[in-house]
């Protein structure tokens, strides 16, 4: 887990492992609500169906603050999740 906070408009949070690699086809959709893996995903994701519905209610929430959630992952670099939030409160409109 990495905080950085040197660039002036904006504070990333990253979380990275190098655990079983997230399928590609699973880590585009990894964001969308009550999305399922795969039976045989699921065995190597036991929580797999419960991720993908935290990480939906993250983003909402991430958006409702002017911020962003993203994922990468592969077998050679692990997988990372990255939060991005501004330091100043947007003007509503």
């Amino acid at each position: 887990m990495t905080l950085d906070g040197t660039c002036d408009d904006e504070v990333v949070l990253a979380v990275h492992n190098f655990g079983n690699a997230i399928p590609s086809e699973a880590l585009q959709k990894i964001f969308d609500p009550f999305v399922r893996g795969r039976v045989q995903d699921l065995a190597s994701y036991p929580s797999g169906a419960k991720i993908a519905r935290g990480l939906y209610v993250a983003r909402a929430i991430l958006t409702a603050h002017s911020g962003t959630i993203s994922a990468t992952s592969s077998a050679e670099n692990g997988t990372r999740f990255e939060i991005r939030l501004p330091r100043h409160r947007a003007a509503f409109v």
